[in-house]
């Protein structure tokens, strides 16, 4: 399967993406084919609009030991991701291996990552305060110039849990259901555990 094609199942039709990548077997493929995704997307969100102005931003931005922490996360939070829900799904009555999650959980991951781009693009690029300007006479509330990015939030959330729920599914053999709440109480278990470090100043690797 070529990339383009690839990447067109993935979004569009996840039960035939995840029908025929089911035969691979090797982590390093798919590993590194999220990875490539990773290190595009990290990249451009870091890349400000002033970006032509600065010869050395990106050997700055390379050096830069919060970008380097932040790839690494997104790097390799599929496996932890992906070794969580496997540690439940086995115990509901999942039939397949750890693999086959952390494939789901990696390719799934790219999906994000695209919509974490878009995310940024409109709220880091300033996106939202011409909406706010192009307003007749500024009416247009804070709430409405902010709709664009929850349905961005909103469109991420649906694509991902439904391509993970398609995905796990097939490979393991149970009902949609079971999966999805297991998905949004890991979702919530990340959020409170972000909202606790942040809030006690540990270092938030969620």
């Amino acid at each position: 399967m070529n990339f383009l094609k690839k990447l067109f199942l993935l979004f569009f039709k996840p039960t035939q993406f995840y029908e025929a990548v089911s035969e691979e077997k090797s982590y390093i493929h798919i590993f590194s084919f999220y990875a490539i995704f990773a290190i595009i997307i990290a990249v451009l969100v870091q890349i400000p609009w002033e970006f032509f102005q600065y010869a050395d931003f990106m050997f700055q931005l390379i050096l830069s030991t919060g970008f380097i922490f932040s790839l690494i996360k997104v790097l390799f939070f599929p496996f932890v991701y992906a070794f969580l829900i496997y540690f439940i799904i086995i115990r509901l009555g999942g039939k397949s291996n750890y693999l086959n999650t952390y494939k789901v959980a990696a390719y799934a991951g790219i999906i994000g990552l695209v919509y974490g781009l878009i995310f940024s693009f409109v709220v880091n690029n300033g996106a939202i305060n011409d909406l706010i300007k192009a307003s007749p006479s500024h009416n247009l509330t804070f709430a409405w110039a902010t709709l664009p990015v929850y349905l961005i939030i909103l469109a991420e959330y649906i694509q991902v849990f439904y391509s993970m729920i398609t995905g796990l599914s097939i490979y393991q053999k149970i009902r949609k259901v079971p999966i999805l709440i297991v998905l949004i109480v890991l979702e919530i278990l990340f959020y409170l555990m972000g909202y606790l470090a942040n809030f006690f100043g540990f270092v938030n690797i969620f």
